[in-house]
């Protein structure tokens, strides 16, 4: 399969931003850093354009469309059966499902997550994480994520981008074989890379 990067913390479509405090000495990766502020800026122009022709498309768009396109997504999600679910009716993990599902329906190149599964129990973080892969390889999208842990990071993303005082201080590729295991040494060793520089800036 053949990967596109067209955004800040990314590849896999998966890009995960880690937040970080202090300001960065020396800059290292600058050439890297200067890519990835690059592709952020091409994601960012996507997703206007998406923006605008996503307002034409709903104009356009009859309510049988409208009502098929809801319910692809949320057959993707694992949500067939919950179509007529109230949300009170719903988990925790099947209501962030439907997030997912309604942000894939407007059918933009690039998907924005923020932290969307840090209040989510480990098990349902767990199959999420694999909706998301199954996700990225289904419909080839740039998935953009934030996160603040690097586990999840390293085993989501293809290239991990660490932000420091709103600009980027490290970029790091992971070249991890699929699936990742937290448990083997390549896995382990990457965290450790990443976690030696996260603790030298904070």
């Amino acid at each position: 399969m053949k990967l596109h990067i067209s955004a800040l913390l990314l590849l896999l479509g998966i890009a995960i931003a880690i937040p970080v405090t202090q300001a960065e000495e020396a800059a290292p990766a600058a050439s890297a850093a200067k890519k990835a502020k690059t592709d952020l800026e091409k994601a960012m122009s996507t997703i206007g354009r998406a923006n605008r022709q996503l307002k034409k498309q709903i104009k356009d768009a009859s309510k049988k469309e409208i009502q098929n396109e809801a319910l692809k997504h949320l057959e993707l999600m694992g949500l067939k059966n919950f179509v007529d679910k109230y949300p009170r009716e719903l988990s925790g993990g099947q209501r962030q499902r439907v997030g997912i599902a309604r942000a894939l329906a407007v059918n933009t190149e690039v998907l924005l997550l923020d932290e969307p599964f840090s209040a989510l129990d480990m098990q349902t973080t767990i199959e999420l994480h694999e909706d998301l892969i199954k996700i990225w390889k289904e419909t080839g999208k740039t998935i953009v994520m934030v996160s603040h842990s690097i586990e999840e990071s390293v085993t989501l993303a293809n290239r991990i981008v660490m932000i420091e005082n709103h600009t980027i201080g490290h970029v790091f590729p992971i070249s991890i074989p699929r699936p990742r295991h937290e448990q083997s040494v390549q896995f382990m060793a990457e965290v450790n890379k990443i976690r030696a520089i996260f603790l030298k800036k904070s």
